[in-house]
This record gives structure tokens, C-alpha cells and sequence, in this order.
């Protein structure tokens, strides 16, 4: 189970997550009606303005004072500025609410504990994993150690015997000197390769996170 799965299945997490992201979108959001209705406000006040700047100029003549009736702003004003208070009583609720009053965290919680339970299964198995494949390794290296011990063994025997069938002839520059093999048996030695890739262990320090 990767982290995405496990992301996933944290339902509660992601409500609390939501909830917690949510109280900031609605103070905007209430801020952003609030704009739009002084806005409309504004429109409204200069609308009567004109208004009451052309009933001025039609009751000079009654015709067109009679011929049509102007419309109530005062009331949809009012109706604005009240729907306003209503918006800023949101958004004081909402600002001194806290996100705790809404979620659980002892149930987000519990629910990731139960994920984590789940998850310690698949590590278990693959701890187990590593466990059998470090012995495969080293039951591999001591093997390799041992036919490199086999060969090297079985060359200084064959060397021996050289130098006792030189010995008989060798004539000695210097005293205490004695035949040497001619070198054709070298035997392998313990792989280079082998010891720095041993060498590049992963940083099991600074896994995660990092």
C-alpha cells in the first residue's frame, strides 16, 4: 500500500482537512457578496438620485409626473443593508469559530492508527524479505570466500611442488636464497566490485521525509 493509498482511506482525514480549508473560503466568500452588494448599493443611491432629479422636472408637467411611477430604492436599499449585517455576522461567527468544534481528532486518529496497523503487515513482510535475502548474501559471500580459499589453496600446493622439483637443480646466488614459481598460477582474489557495492548501503538514516 503506497502513500496515496493510504491517503485514500483516510476519509476522516480528509473531512477534517476540508473543514479546516473551508473556513477560509467562506469568509472570502462572504466578503466578496458583501463587496458586490455595496456595490449594488451604490448603483441603486444614484439611480435615485436621478430620480428624484427627474420628478423635480416632471411635476412642472403633471403628464409626466402621472405617466409613471419610480421605483421603491429606499426599500431595496434597506434590503441590501440588511442582507450586509447578515453577511458580517457570518463572518465574525466564522473567524472566532474554532475547527475543533467540527471535527474529531481523536477519531482522525484512530482511523489513521487503524491504517498504520495495515500498513504494519506490509512492512512486516517485507522486513522478512531483507532479513532472507541479508542471510542469502552473506551465506553467498562465505561461499564465494571459500572457493576463493579452494583455488588459492590449490595453486600454492602446485607452486610447492615447483619449487621442490627446482630445488634440486637451483644453484643459490646468495645463501639462504630459494626457487620461485614462475607466476602462471595466480589465483583469483576477493572481487572489487563486490566490496564497493557492499559499501553502497542505503542512507537507512534519512529515508523518509528527506
Amino acid at each position: 500500500m503506497n502513500y496515496q493509498d493510504m491517503m485514500s482511506k483516510a476519509k476522516l482525514y480528509q473531512e477534517a482537512t476540508e473543514t479546516l480549508n473551508r473556513k477560509p473560503q467562506l469568509i472570502q466568500a462572504a466578503e466578496s457578496h458583501i463587496y458586490n452588494l455595496e456595490k449594488e448599493i451604490a448603483a441603486l443611491e444614484e439611480k435615485a438620485l436621478k430620480a428624484t432629479l427627474n420628478e423635480g422636472i416632471s411635476k412642472v408637467n403633471p403628464l409626466k409626473f402621472f405617466a409613471k411611477k419610480g421605483e421603491d430604492y429606499e426599500t431595496k436599499i434597506t434590503e441590501l443593508e440588511t442582507e450586509i449585517k447578515k453577511e458580517k455576522r457570518k463572518i465574525d461567527s466564522l473567524k472566532h469559530a474554532k475547527t475543533a468544534e467540527y471535527i474529531s481528532l481523536e477519531a482522525v486518529k484512530n482511523e489513521a492508527l487503524g491504517i498504520m496497523a495495515e500498513q504494519s503487515k506490509v512492512i512486516a513482510a517485507h522486513q522478512q524479505k531483507v532479513l532472507a535475502a541479508q542471510a542469502a548474501y552473506h551465506a553467498a559471500i562465505e561461499e564465494y570466500q571459500g572457493e576463493l580459499t579452494n583455488q588459492k589453496s590449490f595453486a600454492m600446493k602446485i607452486s610447492a611442488l615447483e619449487i621442490a622439483v627446482k630445488s634440486e637443480t637451483f644453484i643459490p646466488g646468495y645463501p639462504g636464497e630459494r626457487p620461485y614459481p614462475d607466476n602462471r598460477l595466480q589465483p583469483e582474489t576477493f572481487s572489487p566490485e563486490i566490496t564497493t557495492k557492499h559499501r553502497q548501503r542505503p542512507n537507512l538514516t534519512n529515508v523518509l521525509f528527506s
